[in-house]
């Protein structure tokens, strides 16, 4: 009976107490929620909404790299804000440029707006609303328009009419911090009126508007 001592069936160990398998569930459910809050703090925030345009965010943080993202969404808003802020200074342009429209008129130059000294009264992202309310934006889209309206003036002028007469008055500062002309062009029995208005911003016309009156 040795030689098959190596066969013999071990016994198997006494049964473990149900209490001895039992799972601390508290200890990992903390566990878990630990894990979930160190996921959280690390995980990439997401871009902040704002509610009102001013770096506001609609809810509160969840994290502290959102926290940190709508810090600096509000200051990056804040920065840019006082940046396209309107200026109550209108450093002389809206002048410059009734100047040149008027000379422009009176001498039938249609190309008048690509004088660099013309050009260069605008923002890169300037916007014009026309008389017929439709907006133009970007520097060279409105030298065109611009251009475009002395060539049409002069078009039904005639090159025989007689030279305008302006009378202007301003600049008038309005509420929203924009500066208004009110203009009236006479060529013989014509008579026009209207009203140009003129935003600055960083020293430069960054929009302006013609309204009829």
């Amino acid at each position: 009976m040795l030689f098959f001592s190596c066969c013999k069936p071990v016994s198997a160990p006494a049964d473990r107490s149900s209490s001895d398998l039992e799972v601390d569930t508290r200890k990992l459910d903390a566990g878990l929620s630990r894990s979930t809050k160190e996921l959280r703090i690390l995980q990439q925030a997401p871009v902040p909404i704002t509610a009102d345009g001013k770096g506001k965010p609609q809810h509160s943080p969840r994290s502290l790299f959102e926290a940190s993202a709508y810090r600096i969404a509000f200051h990056e808003e804040k920065a840019r804000q006082e940046l396209n802020k309107p200026e109550e200074d209108h450093h002389g342009l809206p002048q410059k440029f009734l100047e040149a429209y008027v000379n422009a008129l009176k001498d039938g130059n249609t190309a008048w707006a690509s004088n660099p000294e013309v050009a260069d009264l605008f923002t890169d992202d300037v916007k014009m609303t026309g008389q017929d309310k439709k907006t133009t934006e970007g520097k060279p889209q409105v030298i065109r328009r611009l251009n475009k309206g002395i060539e049409m003036l002069v078009q039904m002028a005639g090159k025989d009419a007689a030279v305008p007469t302006w009378e202007i008055e301003g600049p008038n500062l309005t509420d929203k911090i924009s500066h208004e002309y009110k203009c009236t062009i006479r060529r013989g029995a014509m008579r026009v009126s209207f009203r140009l208005e003129f935003t600055i911003i960083r020293g430069k016309i960054a929009e302006f508007s013609n309204t009829r009156t």
